[in-house]
């Protein structure tokens, strides 16, 4: 079965993030043991994560890079509630 609307998404990741000065750093890592597990389509997730999950189906390879904007924004720009984002980060790295 294909990634679509509704689907229960259950996957492993391995998530980087590139600092300013081209590092890249490892952030987290989701395992067979305790896999990231959601319902697809239904704005549990960024927008753009799920737009490159669009049509994978079990066992697929996959990796793929958010940049700070699709993801959890840009450095030193506030929120919709003021408050000013530290993450300090310009690209995620995302790779099964």
């Amino acid at each position: 079965m294909n990634i679509n609307s509704n689907t229960v998404v259950s996957l492993t990741y391995e998530l980087h993030t590139t600092t300013p000065e081209g590092q890249q750093v490892f952030v987290e890592k989701a395992n067979e043991e305790q896999p990231l597990v959601f319902l697809y389509g239904v704005g549990m997730m960024l927008p753009k994560f799920e737009e490159h999950l669009a049509g994978l189906k079990a066992g697929d390879d996959y990796s793929f890079e958010l940049s700070a904007a699709d993801g959890y924004g840009e450095v030193g720009v506030l929120d919709k509630f003021g408050n000013l984002k530290v993450l300090a980060t310009t690209t995620f790295k995302i790779a099964a």
